[in-house]
């Protein structure tokens, strides 16, 4: 990025807070307005601070008069060991003090959402770190089993043959008289050779299929 690019990105970032609240000099209203015009993407972050904003205010409008730190200030002239304010309080009392400072304004609320962003990534890769140990470390894909039974072989046969040999049909047969199946417990390579030992099956090869979201 270019020197100049840098410094008027910096300077829109900057004033984004107050243009929001609607305390810009013309100059700098018109400096936003004439660098969201020319950075769509940039709308993204007028949104948030615009949603942030109003949060803030409804917060403010609906709070009793007693709420915030000037009720607190009364309560400790009158109670030396008040109750401590609420999470919602000292959030609330702490952006009013420092939307005062639109810079460090600006690298508060960038910290908070780098904080939020981490976490949403983390919890995220421990969900997808635990699905692809279940699945044996192939996330998008199962293991099955290709098997063709020798054409004599009858219902009966192949339902207490793959009874015993702990599995399940999926799919099929295809054209080819071609059976997907699935062991019910214990490993893909264990029913593999239950069914080649048997007489009624003519061929069982392995056969791994893309799963479905």
């Amino acid at each position: 990025m270019e020197p100049t690019a840098s410094h008027d990105r910096r300077r829109f970032d900057e004033l984004l807070p107050w243009y929001v609240t609607g305390e810009l000099a013309d100059d700098d209203r018109l400096f936003v307005e004439a660098w969201l015009a020319a950075h769509p993407e940039a709308q993204v972050a007028l949104d948030w601070h615009r949603t942030l904003a109003r949060v803030v205010d409804e917060r403010e409008s609906a709070a009793p008069a007693d709420v915030g730190w000037a009720g607190l200030a009364s309560r400790l002239a009158a109670d030396r060991s008040p109750a401590p304010p609420s999470l919602g309080e000292r959030f609330f009392a702490w952006w009013a003090g420092i939307a005062r400072a639109p810079g460090f304004a600006l690298a508060a609320l960038a910290i908070a959402v780098q904080t939020v962003v981490i976490g949403v990534l983390v919890e995220r890769g421990a969900a997808d770190n635990e699905y692809a140990t279940v699945r044996g470390g192939a996330a998008a894909t199962e293991r099955l089993l290709q098997v063709r039974f020798r054409p004599d072989a009858t219902e009966q046969d192949l339902r207490v043959l793959l009874n015993a040999a702990g599995a399940r049909i999926v799919d099929g047969p295809d054209q080819l008289g071609e059976y997907l199946v699935a062991p019910r417990s214990g490993e893909v390579d264990a029913v593999r050779d239950a069914l080649r030992a048997s007489g009624l099956v003519a061929n069982v090869e392995p056969f791994e299929r893309r799963r479905t979201p």
